[in-house]
């Protein structure tokens, strides 16, 4: 991907030099052979003054495309104009194919250094992990060997040759990589043992709330097209929010919303959610059933606090304030592995490895796992 984006750039350099010689030359003959004409005529004039002065804007300009073809072609006979707009055509039509394909390699190249780096970055925690297995307690076991020695011998089998050759890939390097991710799920347990589990029923208690969202900017009208409000309909438009809050009120939120022709949506709120701040101040004030309208700049949000303390959601944010401790103190140690870990890259190699094709890893467990990140050294 990388040499063919550097190898557009030079056939886009040479088509857009190319350009640079066609369209003067077709700007120039053009006038040339337009403004001929006035100035055979000028030359033909008893009344050459008086001619060049009704005349004069043509003769510059027919003087300039001249001196202009001669310091270009010499004494070279001109091109046919017809034939150089034919070439500027296809110059154009190409210089455009290059873009496009230069956009579409361009984007291509991206991913792939992300992938890159990021290969590059599991590699480098894997190896600083294995480097301080000792600080763990972590071992590769003898049961280990075997089923990495296993799953190395099942991998290499299951492979054509041909894959295993785009792949670089021999027993001893898969049989290396297999230790490593053995090790790094093995020191992540043991990392995230020191993470502290206790989350307070304040931290990790989650609401849950239905609402109605209601555009102040624009509406779809009967037609189906989008329009914006003047400032009467925002008038009725305030007066609609109060008659579905006095409806919600008096019957439920979804039946007031469905006879105005609104729509109910749900949501969970708790101290790190990603709402509206003026939203998530009602939501946090609220009581079980409550009703309130939120008036923003642009909408209106008629709000239903459905449960303070949402059973389910609070479980589920616990686990997960649980689960970013461990991740959080996990990236710690690791970093700091890493930094203690002197890392080089043999870059010149680097550029060689490419990824384009999909291959399935058999790593040592009882279940396969599929690997849709492949590597191929060219």
């Amino acid at each position: 991907v990388h040499s063919s984006y550097d190898r557009t750039g030079k056939e886009l350099k040479g088509v857009e030099a190319r350009l640079r010689e066609v369209q003067p030359l077709i700007k120039n003959i053009s006038n040339y052979q337009r403004l001929k004409p006035v100035y055979d005529a000028f030359q033909k004039a008893k009344d050459k003054s008086g001619f060049k002065a009704k005349h004069e804007a043509e003769l510059v300009i027919f003087e300039a495309a001249r001196s202009t073809l001669l310091a270009m072609q010499g004494d070279e006979k001109l091109p046919s104009l017809k034939t150089l707009q034919a070439e500027q055509q296809r110059l154009l039509e190409e210089q455009q194919r290059l873009y496009d394909e230069r956009a579409k390699l361009k984007k291509e190249a991206r991913l792939i250094d992300t992938m890159k780096a990021n290969v590059l970055e599991s590699l480098h925690a894997m190896y600083a992990l294995e480097a301080n297995m000792a600080d763990y307690g972590v071992e590769i076991t003898d049961a280990d060997k075997a089923a990495i020695a296993e799953a190395a011998e099942k991998f290499m089998s299951s492979n054509s040759a041909e894959a295993i050759e785009a792949l670089g890939a021999s027993n001893e390097i898969v049989e290396e990589y297999l230790t490593l991710l053995t090790v790094q799920a093995k020191m992540y347990d043991e990392i995230i043992k020191d993470v502290d589990t206790n989350v307070s029923d304040e931290e990790a208690n989650t609401s849950a709330y239905s609402y109605v969202y209601i555009s102040k900017s624009s509406y779809t009208d009967e037609e189906g097209n989008t329009a914006s409000y003047t400032d009467e309909e925002l008038e009725l438009l305030a007066k609609t929010v109060e008659e579905l809050e006095k409806d919600a009120k008096a019957d439920s939120l979804e039946t007031a919303a469905e006879t105005l022709g609104y729509t109910v949506s749900t949501g969970t709120y708790n101290a790190d959610s990603s709402v509206n701040e003026e939203v998530g101040a009602a939501l946090a004030a609220m009581k079980d059933e409550e009703i309130q309208v939120v008036e923003l700049d642009n909408a209106y949000y008629v709000l239903r606090m459905d449960a303070v303390v949402d059973a389910d959601a609070t479980a589920a944010n616990r686990e997960s304030i649980i689960s970013q401790r461990e991740s959080d103190l996990y990236v710690e140690v690791v970093e700091a592995y890493q930094e203690a870990v002197t890392w080089t890259v043999d870059e010149k190699l680097w550029e060689k490895v490419s990824f384009d094709n999909l291959f399935t890893t058999h790593l040592p467990s009882t279940e396969t796992v599929e690997d849709t990140a492949s590597t191929e050294a060219q």
